[in-house]
This record gives structure tokens, C-alpha cells and sequence, in this order.
């Protein structure tokens, strides 16, 4: 998603890169959005995150596994297929037969840091994979940046 501003009330959006739009701005100065909406309805941003906001273990593995899937285009597919056939809660991600699910974990693996992967990692990385194809990243480090508890 990228912005130009024409006139000094005025934000055009040339493309629309989120599902979700819920938190798109937060119009405190009274702007006047315009959305051209395109055929391309992907959830990745056009600067892939850092994922700053997660543990070094966590990050580097979903970092990879989020670049395996922008890079490959997978992110509407995978969204698509979450949504209309789910994953088996027999099978979770690991044991899956399905075929794009297979493909996906298959490239994450094959990569330099998805070579490391337990069986357990790889299931969770693509249950937070799953989270930010069906709600998009924002959502997702909003999840994972939960106060800690307060010690009392």
C-alpha cells in the first residue's frame, strides 16, 4: 500500500494490500480518504516486518517462513484454503496431506534456517503463519505484544 497526497485534505491509496482495513487510520485530522481499489487483495505489506516484537528464538524462524511465503506468492492461496477447508485438529500442519499446506512447509524447510526445524516448530510457525494469513500482520503483533502480567 503506498500514499500520495494531491490536495492538502486529501490521501489517495493506490493499492489496497490488507484484508482487513479495521486499522488502517486513525483520521484525527479530518483527511478525506480515497481508495482505488485493484484486483490484487494480498495481506502482505510492502515492506516485509521485523518482527521485532518476538523473542530472537521465535523471530528468525517465523521471519523465514514469512519470507518463504511472500516470496512464493502463497498468501492469498493459503488464506483461501484456511478459510474454506480449514486444518484437521487430528493433524494439525505437521501430519496434513493437504497439498498446498505440504508445499508451503516443504520450502520453509528447505531453506537455511527451516532446516533446523523440529517437527514441533515447524507446526507452530505455520499456526502463527495462519494467524497473520487470515487477520494480517498487524493483528498478529498486536496479539504478540500483550503486556507481561504485573508482579504483584
Amino acid at each position: 500500500m503506498y500514499f500520495e497526497n494531491g490536495r492538502e485534505d486529501e490521501i489517495k491509496i493506490h493499492k489496497i494490500d490488507c484484508v482487513f482495513l479495521e486499522y488502517l487510520f486513525c483520521n484525527k485530522s479530518h483527511h478525506h480518504i480515497i481508495l482505488e481499489m485493484t484486483n490484487n487483495y494480498s495481506i502482505t505489506p510492502p515492506v516485509p516486518p521485523t518482527f521485532h516484537y518476538l523473542q530472537e528464538r521465535n523471530r528468525i524462524y517465523v521471519s523465514d517462513a514469512y519470507e518463504v511465503i511472500s516470496r512464493n506468492e502463497w498468501w492469498d492461496p493459503f488464506r483461501t484454503a484456511l478459510l474454506s477447508r480449514g486444518v484437521d485438529s487430528n493433524t494439525g500442519f505437521m501430519f496434513n496431506t493437504d497439498p498446498l499446506y505440504r508445499r508451503i512447509m516443504n520450502a520453509v524447510g528447505s531453506t537455511e534456517i527451516g532446516g533446523r526445524h523440529s517437527g514441533a516448530s515447524i507446526g507452530f510457525v505455520m499456526r502463527e503463519m495462519e494467524i497473520i494469513a487470515l487477520y494480517g500482520e498487524p493483528e498478529y503483533r498486536r496479539l504478540r505484544t500483550v503486556p507481561p502480567p504485573i508482579q504483584t
